[in-house]
Order: structure tokens, then C-alpha cells, then sequence
């Protein structure tokens, strides 16, 4: 829907590997075509907001939080486990600060790129 990309930064509850860090690129759907593009499930990838109110059930102030690039406590997100994160002790990320970058459909890797489809369908792939 042509909305730009954004992260957050993650800082665990105690930091315990001050020199390593993790990078988590939450991939979405693909979007092929007008029909795959505004389908129930698959259309609301096309947009990180509507992920977040549609498929999250995430108010508007929630929203806004994890939007403004400010440090994301690692139990804020750990009722809606998104990714690949450290929930738990146990996991191999546990102790280490990361990024998160929801990317919508993937278009994190391909930049501002708008697509006309053969059917007339113009998707807004904008990963920055």
C-alpha cells in the first residue's frame, strides 16, 4: 500500500552478550496479482499497519510504539511472537540486543518498487 518500512530495536531484560546482536527479517506473503494482493489473508501483508490492526488486533497507540524506532522491550512482543525472537532462556538469542524488520512482502530486498500487473493491479512494494 506504499507505506514506508520501519524497525525496532530489541534490548533483552538482561543483557547478557554486550558484543553480539541479531538481525530478524520477518518475511510476509507474496503478492502476485490483483487477486492475491486483496485477498483476506495474503492483502493485508501488503501493509505493516494492517498486519498489526487486522491479523495482530493491535490499537492505534501500540501501533505508533512500535513504529517510532524506540527500544522495544523483548516482553512487550513476546505475547504476539513475531519472527524468530528470544522468548525464552533457552533460545540462542537470549542475552543479545537485535533489530526487527517487518517487511511486509519481502519488499525489504527490492527497495520502492511499484508493480502494474497484467490484470491493471498496482501494488506498492516499499521496503525503504
Amino acid at each position: 500500500d506504499g507505506e514506508n518500512a520501519w524497525y525496532g530495536v530489541i534490548e533483552p531484560a538482561v543483557l547478557q552478550e554486550e558484543d553480539a546482536f541479531f538481525v530478524e527479517i520477518m518475511g510476509g506473503a507474496v503478492c502476485f496479482n490483483k487477486t492475491s494482493c486483496e485477498d483476506t489473508w495474503l492483502g493485508a501483508w501488503m501493509g505493516i499497519t494492517s498486519i498489526l490492526k487486522e491479523k495482530l488486533h493491535l490499537d492505534d497507540t501500540y501501533v505508533d510504539f512500535l513504529k517510532s524506532g524506540a527500544d522495544i522491550p523483548l516482553s512487550m512482543l513476546a505475547t504476539l511472537k513475531p519472527g524468530w525472537l528470544p522468548w525464552a532462556d533457552t533460545h540462542p538469542y537470549a542475552g543479545r540486543r537485535g533489530v526487527y524488520f517487518p517487511t511486509c512482502t519481502a519488499d525489504v530486498s527490492i527497495g520502492r518498487h511499484n508493480v502494474t500487473y497484467e490484470d491493471g493491479y498496482t501494488a506498492y512494494h516499499h521496503g525503504g
